[in-house]
């Protein structure tokens, strides 16, 4: 029942993107195919589709405007699918030490606010 606050996220998907943009090119062995891709993203696209439906069948009533049960922990372990599709696409950060140093950063920082939201609200009770 707590709400991650949006800058946490929004840090965090900062974050994933500036690490996807990173590359060292003495190690630049991530060659993948536009048809991996493709087959990635359309996996992920179907399993999204699959869950969707599914929580729309098992906790919905007939006729509902709404969704209900749709939770984002649902989509987590998906989202790892998704990496293939997006790293290496021709855009290149060259300074991967900055760029690493400003995500892990980014990261911490997100982290460290959700555990606050946390910690505040078993200790004192108080939702955000």
């Amino acid at each position: 029942d707590n709400v991650i606050p949006y800058w946490a996220v929004a840090l965090w998907m900062f974050a994933l993107a500036l690490t996807f943009l990173v590359r060292d090119e003495a190690k630049d062995r991530h060659i993948i195919t536009m048809r991996v891709r493709l087959l990635f993203a359309f996996s992920v696209a179907l399993i999204v589709v699959a869950i969707v439906a599914s929580l729309y069948l098992g906790w919905s009533p007939v006729g509902s405007k709404f969704m209900s049960g749709i939770q984002g922990r649902y989509f987590i372990p998906i989202s790892f699918i998704l990496i293939p599709v997006f790293i290496n696409l021709g855009i290149y950060i060259n300074d991967s030490k900055k760029a690493m140093r400003l995500a892990y950063g980014a990261m911490a920082l997100s982290i460290t606010g959700a555990l606050l939201v946390v910690a505040i609200r078993y200790w004192h009770g108080i939702s955000m």
